[in-house]
């Protein structure tokens, strides 16, 4: 889930996760390294994945 208007948001946390709310940081890293900077954000997993 990214932030409306695509630009990072008091109050919204941004949530990726995989199927089963798996970590996809582990699979996926480097296509979300991608997806960050596309959409100019930071995406870490620390912050991004909820069940670190």
């Amino acid at each position: 889930m990214l932030p409306p208007g695509g630009r990072e948001q008091a109050g919204f946390r941004i949530v990726i996760v995989g199927p089963d709310n798996g970590d996809p940081y582990i699979a996926h890293g480097l296509a979300i390294e991608a997806l960050a900077r596309h959409v100019h954000l930071n995406l870490p997993r620390e912050a991004c994945y909820p069940y670190a």
